[in-house]
């Protein structure tokens, strides 16, 4: 049963991030004024912390477990880095490329190399 309720609090906290990620697609502040963007950034950080929290303290109980983790997170990863290097591409093309977007990318690559050296 408290695996279940892992789930059940993964899902929860994936959906409400998933909400306030629609509520920074705010184009031409209507639905936001700007003093609920400050509010918005500190919700986005406690429930990005809460999901870091979640994904690190996940452990599988048997092999099988142990491959799905692996695979979550190498899909995970791949999808980022796609994602990311989409948004660089386009961004590219209109001639603004945003330094926060390589930044992030490059994160994301080392922060999987360094992960891998250390378990070798």
């Amino acid at each position: 049963m408290k695996n279940n309720n892992w789930y059940v609090n993964e899902i929860a906290i994936s959906a409400f991030l998933l909400v306030v990620l629609v509520f920074f697609w705010n184009p031409w502040y209507l639905w936001m004024p700007e003093q609920l963007v400050y509010v918005t950034v500190a919700g986005l950080g406690i429930l990005v912390a809460l999901y870091a929290g979640l994904v690190a303290k996940e452990h599988p109980t048997d092999e099988r477990e142990e491959k799905l983790q692996a695979q979550a997170g190498r899909t995970g990863f791949l999808s980022g880095v796609i994602a990311v290097s989409v948004a660089i591409a386009y961004q590219a093309i209109m001639n603004t490329v945003d330094p926060l977007l390589l930044l992030v990318l490059a994160v994301m690559v080392l922060a999987k190399l360094f992960a891998f050296k250390s378990r070798i």
